[in-house]
């Protein structure tokens, strides 16, 4: 596994110990709705953006056949779905990122100004987001990863609200199941996210304070010649 993929993993792994969570997902109470940085902002603009993805989905099967056991309907309408959710994960993740790690020049303007939920009305931030995604995409590891992540959590959230163990539902109960899978991917991916552009933050802010004292040790050095 590359270091990048690594780091991808283990900020999951980091985000969800730190929340409490079980299986893929983090555990998000009423009185801890911000756990990061602009979380709230977050949400509010994905429940209306993954409304409208759901939707798409909803559209591209209407007049189709679907099988009889959820299961199969599931797995009918993955493959639309799920490089969806993969789309999101990864744009959200990076969000998380860039809200953590503070380097890009969009992201530190609105904190100077108090501004963060701004940033959701902005093209510049999206649009960073979505060629930091890309890159993060071109890495098979990080792709693979993201890949297994969202199918175990949609399987977990289908098992645990009683979906898979059901054949009596009708087939449209699998957008239920899709919008609440939806959700808990963007906003785990957004808190792992923001917790690998932290590390990317202090490992900064070590090197940088690394050069400074090399820096005054050369001057002292050149001085005491």
């Amino acid at each position: 596994m590359t270091d990048l993929a690594e780091e991808v993993k283990t900020s999951f792994e980091k985000c969800r110990a730190h929340t409490g969570g079980r299986g893929p997902f983090v555990v998000i109470n009423a009185e801890d709705d911000e756990l990061a940085p602009n979380f709230t902002a977050m949400r509010t603009y994905y429940q209306e953006h993954l409304q409208a993805v759901v939707r798409q989905g909803y559209h591209h099967y209407a007049g189709t056949v679907m099988p009889d056991e959820t299961n199969e309907v599931l797995s009918k309408t993955s493959k639309v779905m799920l490089p969806l959710l993969l789309e999101n994960s990864l744009c959200s993740f990076c969000e998380g990122v860039m809200m953590g790690h503070r380097d890009e020049y969009v992201v530190k303007m609105a904190l100077f100004y108090e501004q963060p939920d701004h940033l959701y009305h902005t093209e510049e931030f999206r649009d960073l987001a979505k060629v930091m995604a890309a890159g993060f995409a071109d890495d098979t590891e990080i792709l693979t990863f993201f890949k297994e992540f969202i199918a175990g959590a949609l399987l977990h959230l289908a098992q645990v609200t009683g979906y898979t163990d059901r054949d009596d539902l009708h087939h449209n109960k699998v957008w239920d199941v899709w919008l609440m899978a939806s959700t808990a991917m963007v906003a785990t991916s957004y808190l792992a996210g923001h917790t690998l552009g932290q590390t990317w933050r202090e490992r900064d802010t070590l090197q940088n304070l690394e050069i400074s004292l090399q820096g005054v040790s050369d001057e002292s050095g050149g001085e005491a010649d």
